[in-house]
């Protein structure tokens, strides 16, 4: 019986934290499926984009991993900072709790990034250019 107790709760709190995601979602998504890439559920929501790690591949080579950690999908930019003082910069849509990776020759050792949420990837350059806004644009 306490095996069973235990299970329940368990189950109990698992639902209960998607029942929260969803509702976080569902609060910020609009008809276009953008949404503002923060778990909404906890007040002042944190990011929904990570970063897993940031090493050395080689002496000047970096690799960065970032995660989304949210119920949805999100399209991210990153930027790893070069020695000469630009960016090398990518973007990519991130499915629920995987990852992507920038690999940086040349590289100073910073990195930026952000993250909007976007449902469909048809609407990722909408979602940003609503979300993120000129933020987005001034991040190169």
């Amino acid at each position: 019986m306490k095996s069973l107790k235990t299970f329940l709760l368990i189950l109990t709190a698992s639902v209960s934290s998607i029942a929260l995601a969803d509702l976080g979602h569902r609060e910020t998504v609009d008809g276009d499926g953008c949404w503002d890439g923060k778990h909404n559920f906890v007040k002042g929501g944190k990011d929904c984009m990570t970063v897993t790690s940031a090493s050395w591949i080689t002496d000047d080579e970096l690799k960065v991993v970032y995660k989304n950690t949210c119920n949805y999908r999100i399209y991210a930019k990153f930027c790893n900072a070069l020695n000469n003082n630009n960016n090398d910069c990518s973007s990519d849509g991130i499915l629920p709790f995987r990852t992507t990776y920038l690999i940086t020759a040349n590289a100073s050792g910073s990195y930026s990034y952000m993250a909007v949420g976007s449902d469909d990837r048809q609407s990722d350059w909408i979602c940003a250019s609503r979300i993120a806004g000129d933020n987005w644009y001034a991040m190169n």
